[in-house]
């Protein structure tokens, strides 16, 4: 199950109406006017006509709305590593990312539970149950079929990467900022699109984030009618909270369940830290700033989703969590992940602790622009949680050609180390490598002349 825009929609007419790839992503940023009037949602329903074919294969990047790897590689290793057949015991479940979870939820058990009662005919296997992986916003999805709709009889685990269960606060910069600005003659604006999606209310955090003028925390309807959130829609921001709550009241009930308890599914969070996260929302004098810290405290996340959100509310101190220094958009394709979801999926005998425990190894922080203007070079900014050591960068165009690696120069005075690249136009992968530490990755355009 894939996250916020990791589905490509079709309409009523078979055109494509949101398929970004790596090939032509550029193209579609500067074109994408026409596709984001027919993606708005005008009314609550089953989403005029659109439609989910497949899951995006390939890098999608809408500069200050989203970045993706795609699903491809995780698509893949799984199917690989696990000897699954497509189609069969390995289902994709792309969906309308713009409706309301709950839509999609009850399309999630309409699916599911049609491919499991013929995979035991085919198998012979009547106890067989799912494993479920949902990326973002996708494991929101998984947790309302398997909490309150019943799931959790016939699903064995669910495995959660980099979902905001306590929502994100990105959101908020969607509804209240719009889209990302200053991307030159080719500035778009998808502030209408999102403020109809239901989805996106959705992935608002349920937490109180909100400081008002110096006050007490608030939450986001609590802010919203204090009129600090001028674009928020303050019933809309309750109704998507009590979409949260939905599924803590059902977790909390099946959990007396003496079933539940016995054979429920089991959650593991795969949660990414070490990434600049904004974690609070800061009003003063009428004027909005996202914050990277909650109450002057930083812990980080994976660039859109805070750490303290990528874990339910209801899970034990004792239950071991999957860390990642990784970004939101790669960490599906991440080898930590993927290296962790086989180790699960298989019960094999493997030491994760160098992927579970920050401790175990060094990580890596990494900052760069989404878009670098012509003629402008691409800078590079990364750090290692400890130690000193050399930061190695490579930077592969996903259209083909060569790769450019250096190492990174320490700045005077300060633990950050920087390198500036100029590069020729298209998509370009950044990844910062050290000894001792896991790989940090993200996706850059560079503009074409």
């Amino acid at each position: 199950m894939p996250g916020i825009t990791g589905s490509v929609l079709v309409n009523e007419a078979g055109q494509e109406v949101w398929s970004p790839s790596a090939s032509v992503v550029w193209r579609t940023i500067t074109n994408f006017g026409p596709s984001v009037t027919d993606l708005e949602l005008t009314a609550a329903g089953d989403g005029d006509g659109v439609t989910a074919s497949r899951l995006v294969p390939d890098v999608t990047i809408v500069p200050g709305l989203i970045k993706i790897e795609g699903y491809s590689r995780i698509a893949k290793y799984l199917v690989r590593q696990l000897g699954l057949v497509d189609g069969e015991n390995f289902i994709p479940f792309p969906y309308d990312w713009r409706l309301d979870n709950r839509i999609n939820a009850e399309r999630l058990k309409a699916l599911a539970m049609d491919k499991l009662t013929a995979w035991r005919q085919t198998s012979g296997n009547a106890d067989a149950k799912l494993i479920l992986i949902g990326h973002s916003m996708g494991g929101l999805i998984a947790r309302y079929f398997v909490e309150v709709l019943g799931g959790w009889t016939d699903t064995h685990r669910l495995l959660t990467l980099a979902t905001p269960h306590r929502g994100s606060l990105n959101a908020v910069g969607f509804l209240e900022q719009g889209m990302k600005k200053g991307i030159g003659p080719f500035g778009v604006d998808l502030s209408p699109m999102l403020r109809s999606l239901p989805s996106v209310y959705q992935l608002l955090p349920i937490y109180p984030c909100v400081q008002i003028d110096g006050g007490d925390m608030k939450r986001i309807a609590e802010a919203a009618k204090a009129g600090a959130l001028p674009h928020i829609v303050e019933h809309r921001a309750t109704a998507a909270r009590a979409f949260h709550q939905a599924i803590h009241d059902a977790q909390a009930a099946n959990a007396k369940l003496d079933a539940y308890r016995d054979n429920g599914p089991a959650l593991v969070p795969f949660i990414g830290i070490e990434q600049p996260t904004m974690q609070s929302v800061q009003v003063a004098n009428g004027v909005l700033k996202l914050l990277q810290s909650y109450n002057n405290d930083d812990t980080g996340g994976d660039g859109t989703v805070p750490r303290v959100s990528g874990r339910p509310i209801e899970l034990s101190k004792d239950v071991r969590d999957v860390y990642a220094a990784e970004t939101h958009g790669a960490i599906q394709n991440a080898d930590g992940t993927l290296a962790n979801l086989r180790g699960i999926l298989t019960s094999e005998t493997l030491d994760l602790r160098m992927f579970q425990r920050a401790e175990d190894a060094g990580v890596l922080t990494l900052k760069l622009d989404d878009v670098v203007m012509p003629g402008d070079a691409l800078v590079v900014r990364a750090r290692a949680s400890e130690g000193n050591p050399k930061l190695q960068v490579t930077l592969t165009p996903l259209a083909g050609g060569e790769a450019v690696e250096d190492t990174l120069i320490r700045e005077q005075n300060g633990d950050w180390q920087i390198g500036e690249f100029a590069l020729d136009a298209g998509v370009w992968r950044v990844s910062v490598q050290a000894e001792g530490a896991m790989p940090v990755n993200d996706l850059v355009v560079v503009a074409s002349a």
